[in-house]
């Protein structure tokens, strides 16, 4: 393994906004696997079990019929809590090894889904190492 592949890369996916259930789409550049996946708010989504926010990260594959979901991440009381304002937190990767490998074109969505009437613009950051 050369340096180059041994090198962490990221991408940044956003603004999205939690009032509209937005989805984005990556396509990955180069066969990878996913070192870390971190959720910003601009304001904030506090922790309700009511108005709250979930973020799923998922891999659709080259021909968009994949659901292996690689991270996620909900604002539930009970689940992860609050997006505090401009921290970078980090969401649940999947944790089977081999479902974190994402190859050169597969499709990876970014969707956050909200429950009840959350609010909040938020951006997503996928770390990757090329292998």
């Amino acid at each position: 393994m050369g340096l180059e592949s041994a090198q962490l890369k990221s991408v940044v996916i956003g603004p999205l906004s939690a009032a509209t259930n937005a989805e984005a789409l990556w396509t990955v550049p180069n066969d990878a696997t996913i070192a870390s996946v971190k959720i910003a708010s601009v304001a904030g989504i506090a922790a309700n079990d009511t108005d709250y926010f979930q973020l799923a990260v998922t891999n659709y594959g080259a021909a968009g019929s994949g659901s292996t979901v690689l991270a996620e991440l909900d604002t539930r009381a009970a689940h992860e809590n609050a997006l505090v304002a401009k921290v970078a937190e980090a969401a649940n990767l999947n944790t089977t090894a081999t479902n974190l490998r994402v190859a050169a074109g597969d499709v990876v969505s970014v969707k956050g889904t909200k429950g009840g009437s959350a609010t909040g613009d938020y951006s997503v950051t996928i770390a990757y190492r090329t292998r």
